[in-house]
């Protein structure tokens, strides 16, 4: 397996996800490209050549000290999960030597997500309007 990871520019992050086969209903389209319009920088990820997922960070102001973390996979996440978690732990711990916190939501039936969160340290609030918001920072 090899893993490839690179930024997204000036692009709608929805156009890449649709030419790599992932299906978004328009309301989905417009939420990934707000937030990918939104962050500071904007990543996608690919294991042996198919898009697994795109996430970025989107800081309140350019003087925070907490950033806000958005991502969205794909289905190809399944056959990667191990390699997901891995980079995601390595991505989180560079995020916490630049900001106090990480901050975002997910879906309170999101369980994968929420497993996945927190494997990274989250912890939760309560849910609220369908959404759980999360908290990561350096215990360390």
């Amino acid at each position: 397996m090899s893993v490839f990871i690179k930024t997204v520019d000036s692009v709608d992050l929805s156009r890449v996800l649709r030419e790599a086969q992932v299906e978004l209903s328009p309301k989905e389209a417009r939420i990934i490209d707000h937030c990918h319009n939104l962050s500071f920088t904007t990543w996608v990820g690919y294991n042996d050549g198919t898009l697994v997922c795109a996430w970025g960070i989107i800081p309140p102001t350019v003087l925070s000290d907490e950033v806000y973390l958005w991502l969205h996979t794909t289905q190809a996440i399944s056959t990667s999960q191990f390699l997901f978690v891995r980079h995601s732990q390595l991505f989180v711990k560079g995020l916490l030597k630049q900001y106090k916190a990480i901050t975002g939501h997910v879906k309170v039936g999101a369980r994968h997500s929420q497993r996945w969160l927190k494997w990274l340290g989250a912890e939760f609030g309560p849910p609220k309007k369908g959404l759980l918001s999360f908290r990561i920072e350096d215990h360390g």
